[in-house]
């Protein structure tokens, strides 16, 4: 099983950076988590869009969904249709975003569906879970004969981050802010310590740090992280880490 990151960065991107896109390969079968802007022309580089076996966007947050809007143009052009899943509740954020700019046709280029509980893609065993963010939220857990790659979405500090980590071969956690920035970490987000807290307590074998505040220095992070976790690494963009 393959994971390569996209994009990495949060809102705001730094120079040359793109917001969240991970694509995990398995058997030429392919699941995308998250669509933030920047990442289809990354995509492209590897697999054509219409070979995706599902997209899996934690939340509605622009930053992690707003390339679904391309994708699904060239989807509807194509045709093809891809499973969609994204949390159903905020689904009047969704449809609102077609409809202001008049483009529900494009909506048939996905399967809409909820995302929670478990279920099958190909080669892939998937595992959503509720994650603590300003807005509804899920963890990702992805599970082949291979091991097991988590990623954290939006989230500060919980439980459920835990369970989905647990015995990871990857863990993908936002490290969005600093120890000294921790204040901020009531939006709904975590600090490179408490990152590298789930890794340690969930007994993951590699964490990535992604979506670090862009004004940061990242070797910061990392070393805020490695002061708990050991094995911790930046996300890097188009690097293809293989379990």
């Amino acid at each position: 099983m393959k994971l390569i990151p996209l994009g990495v960065a949060g809102a705001y991107t730094a120079a040359g950076e793109a917001s969240p896109g991970y694509l995990i390969e398995q058997d030429n079968h392919y699941i995308l988590l998250d669509a933030g802007p920047g990442i289809t022309g990354r995509l492209a580089k590897i697999v054509p869009y219409y070979k995706l076996s599902a997209i899996i966007v934690s939340h509605l947050h622009f930053d992690h969904m707003l390339d679904l809007l391309p994708l699904s143009y060239v989807l509807h052009i194509k045709p093809a249709t891809v499973p969609l899943y994204f949390p159903l509740e905020t689904k009047s954020m969704f449809f609102g975003t077609y409809e202001a700019n008049e483009i529900n046709p494009f909506l048939d280029a996905f399967d809409i569906r909820d995302a929670n509980g478990n279920f099958e893609i190909g080669p892939f065993k998937i595992q959503l879970l509720p994650v603590k963010h300003r807005l509804a939220t899920v963890g990702t857990r992805v599970e082949t004969s291979d091991g097991v790659i988590a990623y954290s979405g939006d989230s500060a500090y919980c439980e459920n981050l835990i369970r989905l980590a647990n015995n990871a071969d990857i863990f993908l956690s936002e490290a969005t802010y600093l120890e000294r920035d921790k204040e901020r970490t009531k939006e709904g987000h975590m600090t490179a310590k408490e990152a590298a807290t789930i890794a340690k307590e969930a007994n993951v074998k590699k964490l990535l740090l992604t979506h670090i505040w862009f004004e940061y220095n990242k070797k910061e992070s990392l070393n805020e992280a490695k002061t708990i976790f050991d094995n911790a690494e930046l996300a890097q963009e188009m690097k293809v880490y293989e379990i």
